[in-house]
């Protein structure tokens, strides 16, 4: 099983499995309001919710910040001042720990949106739909890509009738193309092709796109290159405002394939 996971406010993408090659859920950062922050976690193959997913909120650093459980409409809600408090660092990535693997979704990626916007554009008549195999990959990885193309009619969408696709890998906001290459488009309308990242690019966001001859056809999706590292365990502490000469502290922590992490050593600090 794929999954999406969205959290308010911004698109994050889709999602990334260790270690095995079933399919997972996809991590969304969808809403937020002043006071909360909302990330849905959804199937890839039909966009249902996920019940029962325990989400983290971690930094940079991978410390925990928050965790939270999907409930029934693969809602995982999280108080943004846990997850951004008065002093740095705030919460990176959003962790999804589903039964197949995990999904990460990098916290500040994509476009952020508001609610009520009733603007509009107008219809392009060239459009694109792109998808990869997840969000967020390393220097040296392979990025997996599947493209959708149709001609808008009057009444209708069609399959091109022009059968070779040209992509491009573009460097952020910018018009700095890092690679491209060409393709065939299908019977059925549809493309993929494979791009191998570089070791030595520069990290940060990239947005991949697609044209046909001089038409380049409106639609394109993001990803992001990152030096990242999946933390070993989890640590979580637990503490109760208490009055009196003595405080009581709660900690567990588990790896993330779950079992307990036993026997490691806790070191305290009280400040």
């Amino acid at each position: 099983m794929s999954v999406r996971v969205t959290v308010l406010g911004i698109l994050v993408g889709t999602g990334m499995l260790y270690g095995t090659g079933a399919e997972i859920p996809e991590l969304r950062k969808q809403l937020a309001t002043a006071t909360t922050t909302i990330v849905r976690v959804t199937k890839m193959s039909d966009a249902q919710p996920v019940s029962g997913v325990n989400v983290r909120a971690v930094t940079d650093d991978n410390v925990e910040l928050g965790r939270s459980t999907t409930d029934r409409a693969g809602i995982a809600t999280f108080p943004r001042g846990q997850l951004f408090p008065e002093k740095p660092p705030h919460v990176a990535l959003f962790v999804a720990e589903t039964v197949n693997g995990i999904a990460v979704r990098p916290a500040g990626a994509g476009d952020s949106y508001t609610s009520g916007n009733d603007k509009s554009r107008p219809l392009a008549r060239h459009r694109a739909a792109i998808v990869t195999d997840r969000s967020l990959y390393r220097p040296g990885q392979v990025v997996k890509m599947k493209g959708m193309m149709r001609d808008v009619t009057e009444t209708a969408l069609k399959i091109p009738a022009e059968r070779d696709v040209h992509w491009q890998i573009v460097e952020g906001d910018r018009d700095r193309v890092v690679s491209e290459g060409d393709t065939t488009l299908s019977e059925e309308g549809g493309w993929d092709t494979a791009w191998d990242v570089p070791d030595k690019i520069a990290t940060g966001h990239y947005q991949i796109r697609c044209q046909m001859g001089n038409e380049e056809y409106a639609g394109s999706t993001g990803i992001d290159i990152e030096e990242y590292r999946v933390p070993l365990f989890s640590v979580v502490l637990e503490v109760q405002r208490e009055i009196g000469t003595k405080a009581h502290a709660h900690l567990s922590s588990a790896y993330f394939h779950g079992a307990p992490n036993t026997g490691a050593h806790v070191h305290w600090k009280a400040t």
